[in-house]
């Protein structure tokens, strides 16, 4: 009873242990308490089983990987290959500690069998030992990963962090093959050195990880910087566009001007009004269709309105007066077209009815933007691009959360039926 009772407690932790590692690299996803229990459960009954059905070290481990690779893809947003890449790298990391702890017992009890690394029968404390450096060593792994992109790096990447692991895994099996015989102290004192030798090179794995996620994070960096020269240059062709047009239209006006006063003095009232009427109507198609007091502000809407109107999208907007909004005009620039380049391409998704619903206010000296779109009900990870060409997209999300993070803002949203809201607060 006292066996089973200490195998159920060691499950647990064990348990505990893997989803903690996974924090560290994988993006946690909601399941419900009933799959988080009896993913437990499968994990007390595998192990359980283990301890009393086979002595074979190999069998363990393939059973344990496997175990394993389920709860990182159950608990996690990731493949079943990122599950099993990880899970190796992690039961690599555990039995390496489990074998260095193991050994430092058997200097003082060298008649024990090597075979019973897995029996947690032979010494309570050994398991509690072993796991508490186990804890630690997550910890302090969380810690050195807690602000990389754990969506980051590449399969292929991590399939290059597998050979330190499969080769310890590998050794400690033939270790424990070889060796099923008490030895003496000397070889107990080697086997030791031989595990904290092993436990070195584990070391170096998560430094080379840590080495191209920083490695990641820098090349993501310089996209998101490309990305936001592309936003801006898109901002200034606009502003110089704007700018040409009412250079021209001024100067046509002059001309109009001349015209209109030659007919008016010639009496010719019919064919002025015929002009001014036609002048009308071009200017009003010509005309912003709105402002709000922001110049930033309104080059980016009126130009996202006429892209959004060629589309097909309807596109609606109520704002105030937004003078009072100091933000910087890049920010702003930014801001504002990732959140409605965004709401376009869900649009562009939608078989009907594509609309935008644009509402950005000055209150309480804050920002209020609401941006309301239908969308086709697909939502992906992060929120991320499902453009083909990822090298120039994908960072939208990021620069938003980085700018409203800058001026200590909120930005979240919500979606139900086939509308998506995003909502942004900036304190002034």
């Amino acid at each position: 009873m006292v066996d089973y009772i200490y195998s159920v407690f060691y499950s647990l932790v064990m348990v505990f242990l893997i989803i903690q590692f996974g924090k560290a690299f994988l993006i946690p996803k909601g399941i419900g308490r009933l799959i988080s229990a009896l993913l437990i459960v499968e994990w007390v009954a595998v192990l359980c089983c283990l301890s009393y059905i086979s002595h074979n070290i190999l069998v363990r481990l393939i059973v344990i990987i496997a175990a394993s690779s389920i709860h990182f893809f159950v608990f996690f947003k990731t493949t079943w290959v990122r599950s099993l890449i990880l899970s190796v790298i992690s039961t690599s990391l555990f039995t390496i500690i489990d074998f260095a702890v193991y050994f430092l017992k058997y200097l003082l009890v060298p008649e024990m069998s090597i075979n019973t690394i897995f029996d947690y029968t032979i010494s309570y404390y050994l398991g509690f030992g072993s796991q508490l450096i186990q804890l630690i060593a997550i910890i302090i792994i969380t810690r050195t990963f807690n602000k990389t992109d754990k969506a980051g790096l590449s399969t292929r990447t991590w399939f290059r962090h597998l050979v330190i692991p499969f080769g310890s895994l590998a050794l400690i099996c033939l270790v424990s093959i070889t060796m099923d015989t008490g030895i003496s102290k000397e070889m107990g004192r080697s086997l030791f050195a031989f595990a904290m030798g092993l436990m070195c090179l584990t070391v170096y794995i998560y430094y080379f990880l840590k080495r191209d996620f920083n490695r990641e994070i820098e090349s993501e960096k310089n996209k998101m910087l490309y990305h936001h020269a592309e936003e801006l240059q898109t901002a200034y062709n606009q502003l110089r566009d704007e700018r040409e047009r009412l250079a021209k239209d001024n100067h046509e006006f002059k001309n109009k001007v001349v015209a209109w006063s030659s007919l008016l003095r010639n009496g010719e009232y019919s064919e002025l009004l015929e002009m001014m009427g036609k002048e009308n109507s071009i200017s009003t198609a010509n005309s912003d269709v709105l402002s709000t007091g922001n110049r930033a502000i309104d080059v980016v809407l009126n130009a996202k309105y006429f892209e959004a109107v060629n589309k097909g999208i309807s596109f609606e907007f109520n704002l105030n007066n937004l003078t009072d909004v100091h933000i910087d005009a890049t920010d702003l620039i930014i801001l504002l077209s990732n959140v409605l380049n965004n709401a376009i391409e869900a649009c562009e998704k939608c078989d009907s009815n594509p609309e935008i619903a644009v509402k950005g206010v000055y209150k309480l000296n804050r920002f209020i933007l609401t941006v309301r779109n239908t969308y086709n009900g697909e939502l992906n990870d992060n929120l991320g691009t499902t453009k083909e060409d990822k090298s120039l997209h994908g960072y939208g999300i990021e620069a938003i959360t980085n700018i409203v993070n800058k001026y200590n803002g909120h930005y979240y949203f919500e979606h139900e039926g086939n509308l998506f809201t995003t909502y942004i607060v900036i304190p002034m």
